[in-house]
């Protein structure tokens, strides 16, 4: 790391971090070692950007994404290339069905969801501690370096937090998933599972798998009819064939193009679903 840069947010927590592990409900996979790499990809995104600014290159968007699907799927192996996440292109592809209620596009965080809590956690404070839940997707993130410096600053402020109360801070998700609730309006999302759209009903597999969803959603056309004809070529047993069918009826458009998920302002999506829930209840 340049020595120039400051250190990391959880210096000095290594202990802390073992002691945390008796906390986690799933310490048999995972480790504090885990905990340090799932909590430094905020800093080293801020960092990176401030990094490549010293060197005279500035980005319109810049973006955080995990490495393992990208390197065993060969059909997104171009998606980090000028026509994928490094660039404004993919900002621009990933653009909110409506604008964010408060803050403008720029300085919005991009996130994938898998799904929306419980309509309990409409009373959840920040008291609370982090949201358990599976709810975001922690292996990407991004927007604009404005954007991922409140990010940054914001997901410490909060690990810290949390930390000093007792809650288990380990997993990442769970601190994302609280700053969702907290910063609705700061947060554009890609719910691949949004009931009003023909997503939710794609077959088991096409385009990937439903968890990288978003890989698609930001890949180049090349890369989507590779990823469509492999998926097609898959599709050779009864139960898959079976749902291929189903969904073909619901949704002829499936056959020329995997269904994309619009980008939502989560305030919005907040509104419609997680607090209507409720009040429908």
């Amino acid at each position: 790391m340049p020595h120039h840069l400051t250190p990391h947010p959880w210096t000095g927590l290594k202990r802390t971090y073992e002691a945390q592990h008796r906390l986690d409900r799933e310490a048999d996979i995972h480790g504090p070692e885990l905990y340090a790499v799932w909590n430094a990809k905020p800093f080293f995104v801020d960092a990176a950007v401030k990094e490549m600014r010293r060197e005279g290159k500035v980005y319109d968007y810049v973006f955080w994404v995990g490495c393992w699907y990208v390197q065993t799927d060969p059909h997104v192996s171009k998606m980090a290339g000028p026509q994928g996440g490094s660039t404004s292109s993919s900002g621009k592809r990933w653009n909110t069905r409506e604008p964010p209620l408060e803050k403008q596009e720029k300085d919005v965080i991009l996130f994938p969801i898998n799904d929306i809590p419980s309509y309990w956690y409409r009373h959840w404070t920040e008291f609370m501690g982090p949201v358990d839940f599976i709810f975001s997707k922690g292996s990407f993130f991004g927007g604009s370096p404005s954007g991922l410096k409140w990010y940054s600053d914001t997901f410490y402020a909060y690990h810290h937090y949390f930390l000093s109360l007792g809650y288990f801070v380990g997993k990442d998700q769970n601190t994302i998933n609280a700053l969702l609730l907290l910063f609705p309006h700061r947060f554009a999302v890609q719910w691949q599972r949004d009931p009003r759209t023909a997503a939710q009903l794609w077959p088991r597999g096409k385009c990937g798998t439903e968890w990288y969803y978003y890989l698609h959603v930001l890949a180049g056309a090349e890369e989507r009819d590779a990823m469509e004809k492999a998926w097609k070529w898959s599709m050779d047993g009864f139960q898959e064939g079976k749902l291929w069918r189903k969904a073909r009826e619901l949704h002829p458009d499936t056959w020329r193009r995997c269904p994309v998920s619009p980008g939502l302002s989560f305030q919005r999506v907040a509104q419609e679903t997680f607090w209507i829930r409720l009040a429908e209840e």
